[in-house]
């Protein structure tokens, strides 16, 4: 299994994975050309993507499903929230997640597990290889680490982190209530805080492919050597885990 981040910040997400046969990308938040160019640059053609699966419907998320779906042929899986609130995807040929439920595309399986996050019904991603059991977990826009997340994450050989939420900061922060709906919501339990910072994945193999503090209006994609700020592409020293 391989992974590449082909792009995270508030101005488009998406990270290729690839098992087997299989190409899928998690999250689509680039226009179409913007996402064949990086995907090129990987000697990957967009045709050869098999189905995009989003994690929510915020337009750095979702921008290019659509466009993607229809120009290429791609799958497109979204809860039913996600669907809901992503007026761009219209109500056709959308194969709906259902949380904690497997679905299948090719040579992986893949379940959505709840996460914490200002949207109708977003998701973390857990992507299994179905010939060995090789695992990885793709979890943007993490608030608090629920217990359900936690034990999803345990035992992955790949995980992909981005924590960008702050409670305190959105309410005490030079923010509009509009933009800080956690201002109207009772303070997370001092239980649930200190999970969220204190996020321990208990299997040695697991390896963090990326992470990063919360930030504001930042693009980031990985550079060779690191994670860095960067507007020059994909990550080329991608995250990869072979079957035994």
């Amino acid at each position: 299994m391989k992974l590449c981040v082909l792009g995270s910040g508030s101005r488009g997400n998406a990270v290729l994975v690839q098992s087997g046969k299989t190409r899928i990308l998690i999250d689509a938040g680039f226009g179409p050309r913007t996402i064949a160019k990086r995907l090129l640059s990987l000697g990957v053609s967009p045709s050869s993507i098999q189905a995009v699966v989003l994690t929510h419907e915020h337009t750095d998320h979702s921008k290019g499903a659509r466009t993607g779906a229809a120009r290429w042929g791609w799958e497109v899986f979204a809860t039913r929230g996600t669907q809901n609130g992503c007026e761009s995807l219209g109500t056709d040929g959308i194969s709906v997640l259902v949380p904690h439920r497997v679905s299948t595309i090719g040579d992986v399986e893949i379940i959505p597990v709840p996460t914490s996050h200002d949207a109708a019904e977003p998701v973390a991603i857990i992507v299994t290889d179905s010939t060995c059991g090789v695992r990885a977990g793709i979890v943007y826009d993490l608030g608090v680490m629920s217990a359900a997340l936690q034990r999803a994450v345990e035992g992955v050989e790949i995980l992909v982190i981005e924590s960008n939420h702050d409670g305190e900061m959105l309410r005490n922060g030079p923010y509009p209530d509009a933009q800080a709906p956690d201002r109207r919501q009772p303070r997370a339990s001092e239980q649930s805080r200190g999970r969220s910072r204190d996020c321990r994945l208990r299997s040695p193999r697991a390896r963090a492919c990326c992470s990063r503090a919360p930030q504001r209006d930042q693009q980031h994609a990985p550079r060779r050597g690191g994670y860095d700020a960067a507007r020059s592409g994909p990550n080329r020293v991608h995250r990869q885990h072979r079957c035994r």
